[in-house]
C-alpha cells in the first residue's frame, strides 16, 4: 500500500481521537522530532491477563522506542499472519513513542515508558470473504509499562492495570481492517485499510440501515471501509501480478 493511501487510512481511523499518532510509519525509527503539547499525549484509537507482571526497564527517557522492541508472545507470533502483526507493531510502536516524549514534559509528574506489548491480536469472524479476497478484521489489545504509571495522562477508556497502560475493553477497543486478496496472484496480497475504535464501529455502522443490510455493525465497518478503500483509489491486483511483501 502506498504512504498516501496508508496515511490517509490512519488520519481517517484516528479522528476521533489525538492526531498525532498518525505518522507511524517513520516515527518509530528515527529520533523524535519537536516534543508534542505537555501533557497532551497523542493516541491511537484503540485479552487482559491478570497477574502478570511487568517487564523489565531497560530504556531512559531518552530512548526512542522501536518496533523490534514491541513485545509479543510466541503465541501471537505464531498464530498471525505478518502483515496485521507487522501493522500493530506499527501502531503500538508510535503510541509508545507518543507517551514517552509526553512523559518528558512535566518535570512534577515525568515518567519514563520502557516496553510496549502486543497483549492481543484476534481475528474476528465478520463473514466479509469473497471469491479473490477475504476482508479481514483483529482485535488489538496493546500495553505500556512505565516506571511512574501514575504519572501516564490517561484519555477516555484507559486504565491502569497492573503497572500498565491498557484499555477498560478485557479484549481491547482498536480495530484493524485488511483485505487479503488470494487466487489470482502467485501468493496472498495485503493491503491495509483503516483503524477504527469500538466507539467509531458503534457510532457509524450500528445504524438500523447497516445491520439490516449486514446484520452485524463488523461486518458492515469491513464492507463500507472496503468500498471506501476502492472509491478513494484502492489497487485491487492484476492477476498474474506477483507480490513484492
Amino acid at each position: 500500500m502506498s504512504k498516501p493511501l496508508l496515511s490517509r487510512a490512519i488520519f481517517r481511523a484516528a479522528a476521533g481521537l489525538i492526531i498525532g499518532c498518525v505518522l507511524m510509519s517513520s516515527a518509530c525509527r528515527q529520533d523524535p522530532g519537536e516534543a508534542d503539547e505537555p501533557n497532551k499525549p497523542p493516541v491511537v484509537s484503540a485479552p487482559s491477563r491478570q497477574g502478570s507482571p511487568g517487564p523489565q526497564l531497560s530504556v531512559t527517557a531518552d530512548t526512542p522506542l522501536k518496533i523490534d522492541a514491541v513485545h509479543v508472545s510466541p503465541q501471537i507470533k505464531e498464530s498471525i499472519p505478518e502483515a496485521p502483526l507487522e501493522w500493530a507493531k506499527e501502531i503500538v510502536c508510535q503510541l509508545g513513542e507518543n507517551y514517552r516524549k509526553a512523559g518528558q514534559q512535566n518535570p512534577q509528574k515525568s515518567f519514563t515508558v520502557a516496553k510496549a506489548e502486543i497483549a492481543g491480536l484476534a481475528p474476528l469472524e465478520t463473514g466479509s470473504a469473497a471469491l479473490n479476497h477475504d476482508i479481514v478484521m483483529y482485535r488489538l489489545k496493546w500495553r505500556l509499562y512505565a516506571d511512574h504509571p501514575e504519572n501516564m495522562i490517561m484519555q477516555s477508556g484507559l486504565i491502569i492495570e497492573n503497572g500498565a497502560l491498557t484499555e477498560k475493553s478485557c479484549e481491547g477497543d482498536t480495530f484493524l481492517i485488511l483485505v487479503r486478496f488470494c487466487g489470482d496472484t502467485p501468493e496472498d496480497v495485503w493491503e491495509r485499510i483503516n483503524i477504527l475504535t469500538s466507539e467509531q464501529i458503534k457510532a457509524k455502522y450500528s445504524l438500523p440501515v447497516l445491520l439490516e443490510k449486514y446484520g452485524s455493525p463488523y461486518t458492515a465497518a469491513c464492507m463500507e471501509e472496503f468500498s471506501a478503500w476502492k472509491a478513494q483509489g484502492g489497487e485491487i491486483p492484476v492477476k498474474g501480478a506477483r507480490s513484492e511483501r
